[in-house]
């Protein structure tokens, strides 16, 4: 029984050409190909959102649009198409940004790209094939990741219930701090890791301590401020893409040195960390505490804003003002 054909589109305006092409695919001993021809990056566009394709023959060189663009345009109606483009000859700055938007290889237009292309196309198509598997991969193991970071904020929460959802608090403003920085995405997954776990340290510190509804004595509170570099030995041998061990070890220190455990200042300071100490202070200050009452999110504010610079994170304070001030940002109960 024959396999199901491989659906490929060939875009060519050299009607010519297009046929060879067409011919060499359907040729294929080893793929049952079925081809499908365009002239134009238009007509190629209205082929892939009106139906599917396996992969895509694509010349660089169309009557409506020329060069990477037509790469780009693919992606944008097919993001996950392998893209074998074709090209004329000295176009190799061309080929190259081609390549850069997501063309999986080429070929030059010339003698040899008959006997060629069903090996380009077969490169193409499995080479796409395992990105997609990559990065199939990649999500089930950041839902895992997240999944036991979780485990481990529940945790913290059952050593004090009366934080309880302060970690996905402090996290949630976090990211919302960081995107408008201009964190790139990667980054701003490792410091949701980091502000879920901020606090993990005090999986050591007595209940009594933690949940003490008056003022802490001196050596209650010196308990308290070790949390940090307990949670930093609790993650320092796990093995995370990004250095959360070290932006928890970090999230208390201060811009003047006034902070703890290290009394670190300013650029020594990680930018996670200074993102997490502005969220850390606004979710604190906002809510309940045994100790006393909510002080309230514009309480909060004044706070970030008068030491701005000097205890916190200039750019930080910055963002997370404009976030409630000129946004509106409001936590996510569910």
């Amino acid at each position: 029984m024959k396999p199901q054909p491989r659906r490929v589109l060939i875009v060519e305006d050299d009607p010519n050409v297009a046929a060879l092409f067409r011919r060499a695919l359907d040729n294929d001993a080893e793929w049952n190909v079925s081809s499908r021809a365009a002239q134009s990056l238009a007509d190629a566009c209205a082929a892939l959102r009106n139906d599917a394709f396996h992969a895509i023959v694509l010349d660089l060189g169309l009557p409506d649009s020329a060069g990477a663009v037509n790469v780009r345009r693919v992606r944008e109606e097919a993001p996950d198409l392998p893209i074998l483009v074709v090209s004329g000859q000295g176009d190799e700055s061309v080929i190259f940004e081609a390549l850069q938007s997501g063309a999986q290889d080429y070929l030059i237009k010339g003698p040899l790209v008959m006997s060629l292309l069903s090996r380009a196309l077969h490169y193409a198509v499995s080479r796409k094939e395992s990105e997609n598997a990559i990065q199939r991969t990649l999500r089930d193991l950041r839902r895992t990741l997240m999944g036991t970071v979780n485990v481990l904020a529940g945790m913290i929460e059952l050593r004090d219930p009366y934080t309880a959802g302060h970690e996905r608090r402090v996290s949630e403003l976090a990211c919302r701090i960081a995107a408008k920085i201009g964190f790139e995405e990667d980054r701003v997954e490792g410091l949701r890791v980091a502000a879920t776990l901020h606090d993990v340290g005090k999986i050591s510190i007595p209940s009594e301590i933690l949940a003490k509804p008056g003022r802490l004595s001196d050596i209650e509170y010196d308990l308290i401020k070790t949390h940090p570099r307990v949670g930093h030995d609790v993650l320092r041998t796990v093995e995370f893409p990004w250095p959360v061990a070290e932006i928890v070890h970090q999230h208390h220190e201060r811009m003047d040195g006034s902070g703890y455990p290290r009394g670190l200042k300013g650029e020594a300071i990680l930018q996670e960390a200074r993102i997490i100490a502005v969220a850390d202070v606004i979710e604190a200050m906002s809510s309940h505490r045994p100790y006393r009452g909510a002080l309230g999110v514009e309480k909060a504010l004044d706070e970030i804003s008068a030491r701005r610079g000097e205890v916190y994170d200039a750019p930080s304070v910055d963002a997370c003002l404009e976030l409630f001030r000129k946004e509106g940002f409001m936590w996510d109960e569910d």
